[in-house]
């Protein structure tokens, strides 16, 4: 059973198993919308056996609004539906005994930001705290880009720059501005806004959180700060092993043990780590099992909370 529903004006959710003792909550990637991603499904029915409600929000940033969007407002957006959902159970006299957030593709970069930074829209401390944050292929974006047939190095630092000098004569005049339509015919064939192009693109841009050449001191202001922050008990990370967005150059095992390095030991989980065989997304171009064990590190992880 599944319906959908506003948690806020204009933003909807898709909940099935409603009324269970804990909730997750789905935040999906560029493009992304209600029931876009293949695994979403399976792993909801297989968590309702385990007392866990799935939840799938739509972001202003879902579909294609993420061109004009940025992790701020993604985070707004998810800080409403946690004391949203939270609230209601509160109020209804049965208030959720575990919350925990799953972010795929860019999502991951909106749960790290959840968990890490503050925004013009909220604060760390002001978030709702969580008991358990995934992040579901944590691609550069950057990197992503780049290894797109048809991208140069050349355009890359082209487009950069043209952006880069109109944010800097005018910040507030150009940011939410679009980029010429050649720009964006090589990045998903999207409209973006010179911030969001700067944001993806730029070597430590906003969303610049898992680029295999971030430095450990990068890493430190990021996975590092996790613990330090406590909106979360703790962190599972799921890395596919396929995953076509993710430069064949780029060592996923020793990327993978950066972010654990770089991370509190109190709060990785010994579930995370490299999903062989698994794309992006986990579809039916995915290793035979490769979705199966996504969806079952996942409950271990939710049951152990």
């Amino acid at each position: 059973m599944s319906s959908s529903d506003e948690y806020a004006p204009g933003l909807w959710f898709s909940t099935s198993n409603a009324g269970l003792d804990n909730l997750l909550i789905f935040i999906g990637g560029l493009g992304d919308g209600l029931d876009t991603v293949p695994y979403i499904d399976p792993l909801s029915h297989l968590l309702a056996k385990h007392g866990w409600t799935l939840v799938q929000i739509e972001t202003r940033s879902s579909y294609s609004g993420w061109g004009t969007g940025s992790l701020a407002r993604d985070v707004e957006d998810i800080t409403a539906a946690v004391k949203y959902f939270t609230d209601l159970r509160k109020r209804a006299g049965s208030p959720y005994a575990k919350v925990a957030l799953l972010g795929h593709s860019t999502g991951c970069q909106d749960v790290m930001h959840y968990l890490t930074l503050d925004n013009e829209f909220t604060k760390v401390a002001d978030r709702p705290k969580i008991n358990g944050a995934i992040i579901q292929a944590s691609v550069s974006d950057r990197e992503a880009f780049l290894a797109m047939e048809g991208n140069t190095r050349e355009f890359w630092q082209e487009s950069l720059a043209t952006v880069s000098k109109l944010l800097d004569e005018d910040y507030n005049g150009n940011k939410d501005k679009l980029v010429p339509s050649h720009y964006f015919s090589h990045f998903f064939d999207t409209p973006i806004s010179n911030y969001r192009w700067k944001a993806l693109l730029a070597v430590r841009g906003d969303d610049d959180y898992f680029s295999s050449d971030l430095t450990a001191d990068d890493f430190a202001k990021t996975f590092g700060q996790i613990a330090a922050k406590g909106r979360t008990d703790k962190l599972l990370v799921l890395y596919s092993g396929s995953d076509e967005f993710v430069p064949k150059t780029v060592d996923k095992h020793a990327l993978v043990a950066r972010f654990q390095a770089a991370t509190s030991p109190s709060i990785w989980s010994p579930l995370s780590g490299i999903v062989e065989g698994a794309t992006h997304n986990i579809n039916e171009h995915s290793a035979p099992g490769a979705q199966e064990e996504v969806i079952t590190r996942i409950r271990g992880f939710l049951i152990a909370l």
